[in-house]
């Protein structure tokens, strides 16, 4: 039901749902300085190198979907995806639940009544809020953080309890996909161990 909430909300303001392969390159682990390589969950016989781990981000295949679209001249992105991360762990493979958004470019498509304003820190937040209170959430703490991949963002929490990540995407992360310009992101996961 939330995941329907969600979608509903999103889809009806321009966004796309994005929906990707869980494999993903062993390289792109060390572009994340927070992720470990060693927590790569490895595939025995790999069709191909480019898809020879499970994704311990849904960020790799979500900047792969910006690099696409704008290698092919679509440089406004509104996308959302509902995934799940692995990672593996002496107690051994834990499993996450997550939801991402991706924005990059202009908000809304070019038009005479409309004007050209770009995805920037105001937008993605005013997304995340929007999602928050349409699920009755309140009483929210944040925090600026500077990690898994963000250069400036902020981190939601409701008491101890890490609801969302959200803010501007590292240029140099952005750059080792080919994604030239701004891109701005939010994530929620929810843990659980799973035997995979």
């Amino acid at each position: 039901d939330v995941r329907n909430i969600i979608s509903d909300l999103l889809s009806s303001t321009g966004f796309n749902e994005a929906m990707n392969n869980s494999l993903t390159k062993g390289k792109y682990t060390s572009l994340i300085s927070e992720l470990d390589i060693a927590q790569n969950v490895k595939i025995l016989n790999p069709l191909s190198q480019d898809l020879n781990v499970m994704r311990q981000s849904l960020l790799f295949s979500g900047l792969e979907n910006i690099a696409y679209n704008q290698n092919r001249k679509n440089a406004d992105i509104k996308f959302y995806e509902f995934g799940k991360t692995y990672h593996k762990t002496e107690e051994g493979n834990l499993e996450n639940q997550h939801l991402q958004i991706l924005v990059s470019g202009r908000v809304q498509a070019e038009n005479w009544n409309t004007n050209a304003d770009k995805a920037d820190f105001y937008f993605i937040k005013e997304k995340v809020e929007h999602i928050l209170s349409r699920l009755g959430v309140t009483k929210i703490k944040s925090e600026a953080i500077n990690t898994h991949g963000f250069t400036k963002g902020l981190m939601c929490k409701f008491g101890k309890k890490r609801l969302v990540c959200f803010g501007k995407l590292d240029k140099k992360l952005c750059k080792s996909f080919g994604v030239k310009q701004a891109v701005y992101a939010a994530d929620r996961s929810e843990e659980h161990t799973s035997e995979l």
